[in-house]
């Protein structure tokens, strides 16, 4: 559906909350009209009556569809609407459903000239298209629509010294892409916007993957990897060292066979062995 329909349906639905009155003295003539017993004359009247009163338009459409509803059910038992009944015979008006609020949209975006089944219909046909994308977006395991924002920041300490025979050490920040040295320190400090199962995986310098479950983690709260104020010490293989951060809406049950799957097939298929969760990078080199 183009920007310019969608558009067209807010304004509509807009001046729908406006204009809609408790009651209208044209009821029982808008139900006759709508069961087909009034003459040419006042059928005229009351259709240009409908182009200005949106509680007799809906009150309208709901007699109309409840008449397909039956004509399309033809022989078998079709439950009788109360609601709809004594809204008829006390002149109320009866409760809107979604369907109905879209095609009284549609039918003002189009003009005056468009009937009601095709209203009805192209009402239904959008319903199930927006319906069926989201279902299919599900089944394909496609990433969320608001994926999470993940911070993720590298901290690094070096041996600068001695004092009292005990070693010294400097701390920085390693920006991405950065550099650290063998025998060095560091820790990720992270932070993930929404609450999440996190989970983490690894690929050192030599290509082997290791891999963590974090577990559900309190969105907005920094933590760290590893905890508990310790730190990772890098060997003598230089080479990348890359992070992956995964944030997950749900917990993901076959997490380890994954990982097994990534071991195999390369950690440049991480987005594909995990499309429903987030993942964001970090790597340094390791000199």
């Amino acid at each position: 559906m183009s920007d310019k329909i969608m558009d067209s349906l807010r304004q509509a639905f807009m001046k729908d909350k406006e204009n809609v009155v408790d009651e209208c003295h044209m009821v029982d003539q808008t139900s006759a009209y709508a069961f087909g017993e009034l003459g040419p004359e006042e059928s005229a009247k009351v259709k240009d009556h409908l182009t200005t009163c949106r509680y007799c338009l809906d009150l309208y459409m709901d007699i109309r569809m409840a008449e397909e509803n039956a004509e399309i059910a033809k022989d078998e038992k079709v439950e009788v609407l109360p609601r709809l009944q004594i809204a008829i015979n006390r002149g109320k008006k009866p409760a809107i459903s979604p369907l109905q609020k879209i095609g009284a949209a549609i039918s003002d975006f189009f003009g005056k000239g468009f009937s009601l089944k095709p209203v009805a219909a192209f009402a239904t046909i959008v319903l199930l298209i927006f319906g069926g994308i989201y279902v299919l977006r599900d089944k394909a395991g496609l990433p969320p629509d608001t994926p999470y924002a993940i911070q993720i920041m590298l901290q690094g300490k070096t041996q600068s010294g001695f004092r009292g025979g005990q070693p010294e050490y400097k701390e920085f920040q390693v920006e991405p892409g950065g550099a650290m040295k063998s025998d060095d320190y560091f820790r990720f400090q992270t932070k993930i916007d929404k609450d999440a199962y996190v989970y983490v995986v690894f690929q050192d310098s030599s290509g082997g993957i290791e891999s963590l479950e974090k577990d559900f983690i309190a969105g907005g709260k920094d933590f760290f990897l590893p905890d508990d104020n310790k730190w990772y010490h890098l060997d003598k293989n230089t080479g990348m060292e890359k992070l992956y951060l995964l944030a997950s809406k749900n917990k993901i049950d076959d997490f380890a066979k994954r990982i097994n799957d990534l071991k195999s097939g390369g950690i440049e298929n991480i987005k594909k062995a995990f499309p429903k969760a987030t993942v964001q990078s970090f790597s340094f080199e390791h000199q």
